[in-house]
C-alpha cells in the first residue's frame, strides 16, 4: 500500500465555471444573453419585493453602458456578502442570479447602507478586489429610504458579442417585475436621463387589457384565475381576441419561453372545464385551438422550481399540471357558465383547422 496520499479536490471557482459556459447559463452571449444577465441582475428586486421587504427599487442605465440597481430591501453582514459575491453561499432572498452577474462583469461595486453606516465592495469578473470595508463618513442613502443596496455592474465586452443595451428590452424586463408583483414600482432613467416609472397595480390582468388595448377583443376583460398547490402559486389572465394570439409565461421571475407544466395545468383545466360546460369529450376541445387568438400572462411561484435546463427556459415540476387543472377547473366553470364568451370558445373549438 501507498504511503502517498492522494491530492485534495480541487473545486473550480463558481466565477471561472460561469465564465467559461457563460452561454449555457444565459441562452447565448449575443444580444439575447446580454438582456437575460439584465433580468438576472433584477432577480433581487424580485425576491425581495415577493417577500414584502419593499415596494419600490430605481435603476438606471448609464451612457457606458454600465447598470446601477438600488433595491432598499435588507442587507447582508459584510463577511457574508463577500461569500454570495463569490457564489459560496446563496443567502435566503439572494438567489443564485447574483454570482452569475459578478462573474460576467468586467468590474463591479456593491454599497450596502444600514443604520446610518455604509459598506463597499469592489471587483472584477467575480473576483473581489477588496473585502466589504466601511465609508466614511457615509454617503447619503439613495432616494429617501433608510437601508438598502446599491449594486453597480458593467457587462464583460470580452464575454458578450453584442454590447449595447436596449432602453426598451430594460423596460420590458421592468415591466415584468411590475405586473408579476402587483404594487411594485420601478423608477427607470434612461442614459439621457428621462425617468420611468413602471407600475401594474392590477397584476397580470392590468398588462393583459394593456397588450390587447388596439385588438378586437372577443370580451371586455381578462379572465384571471389563481390556484395554489403545496407551496407553488399558480396565476394567469387570458384574453381572446380576433387575432394572432401570445402565450407569455414565467417561473418567479425567470421568463419560460418553452413553457413548462404551468401553461399544461392551465390548457387542460380550460378544455376540461368546457366539457363540464358543453359536453363531449377533452378530444372535442384541442388545446391548439382554444389558443387561437389567446393573449396570456401565466406564471408560477415558489421557492423550490425545478427547471428541464441550467437556461431554465421550461418549468419542470412533477405533477402540477395535474395540480393546476383539479383546482382552475371548478373557477373556470364558475366564471364561463354565463359568460358570452363561452359559446365563441366551443365555436373555436370545433372549427376547421
Amino acid at each position: 500500500m501507498s504511503d502517498v496520499s492522494e491530492p485534495p479536490i480541487q473545486k473550480i471557482p463558481v466565477h471561472e465555471v460561469v465564465r467559461k459556459r457563460a452561454a449555457l447559463y444565459l441562452g447565448d452571449t449575443e444580444s439575447s444573453g446580454l438582456h437575460q444577465l439584465v433580468r438576472m441582475f433584477l432577480d433581487v428586486v424580485f425576491k425581495h419585493a415577493r417577500r414584502g421587504e419593499h415596494r419600490g427599487a430605481s435603476l438606471r442605465l448609464r451612457e457606458d453602458g454600465s447598470l446601477c440597481l438600488f433595491d432598499p430591501g435588507p442587507i447582508l453582514p459584510p463577511e457574508q456578502l463577500l461569500q454570495c459575491i463569490q457564489g459560496r453561499e446563496w443567502p435566503s432572498g439572494w438567489g443564485l442570479c447574483l454570482p452569475v452577474v459578478f462573474a460576467l462583469s468586467s468590474r463591479f461595486q456593491v454599497d450596502m447602507w444600514d443604520g446610518g453606516r455604509q459598506w463597499r465592495a469592489q471587483g472584477a469578473r467575480g473576483i473581489v478586489s477588496n473585502e466589504p470595508a466601511e465609508v466614511a463618513p457615509a454617503e447619503p442613502v439613495p432616494g429617501d429610504a433608510a437601508r438598502g443596496v446599491r449594486i453597480d455592474f458593467f457587462p464583460d465586452p470580452g464575454i458578450f458579442q453584442e454590447h449595447v443595451l436596449e432602453v426598451e428590452r430594460i423596460l420590458q424586463h421592468c415591466r415584468e417585475l411590475a405586473f408579476l408583483i402587483p404594487g411594485l414600482r420601478i423608477h427607470f432613467t434612461e442614459p439621457q436621463g428621462v425617468e420611468r416609472e413602471v407600475h401594474y397595480p392590477g397584476g397580470l390582468a392590468q398588462r393583459v387589457e394593456e397588450l390587447t388595448r388596439n385588438l378586437p377583443r372577443l370580451h371586455p376583460h381578462p379572465l384571471a384565475f389563481d390556484v395554489q398547490w403545496n407551496d407553488v402559486r399558480v396565476r394567469c389572465a387570458l384574453q381572446w381576441c380576433e387575432s394572432d394570439g401570445r402565450i407569455q409565461s414565467f417561473a418567479n421571475e425567470r421568463c419560460t419561453t418553452e413553457h413548462g407544466q404551468h401553461v399544461e395545468g392551465v390548457i387542460r383545466a380550460l378544455r376540461v372545464a368546457l366539457v363540464t360546460l358543453a359536453g363531449g369529450e377533452t378530444s372535442d376541445y384541442p388545446g391548439t385551438r382554444l389558443m387561437r387568438g389567446l393573449v396570456a400572462l401565466i406564471t408560477a411561484e415558489g421557492p423550490r422550481l425545478r427547471f428541464k435546463s441550467v437556461a431554465c427556459t421550461q418549468l419542470d415540476v412533477k405533477g402540477l399540471d395535474l395540480a393546476v387543472k383539479k383546482r382552475m377547473r371548478p373557477l373556470m366553470v364558475k366564471a364561463l357558465r354565463d359568460h358570452p364568451l363561452l359559446p365563441r370558445l366551443v365555436a373555436l373549438a370545433r372549427a376547421p383547422e
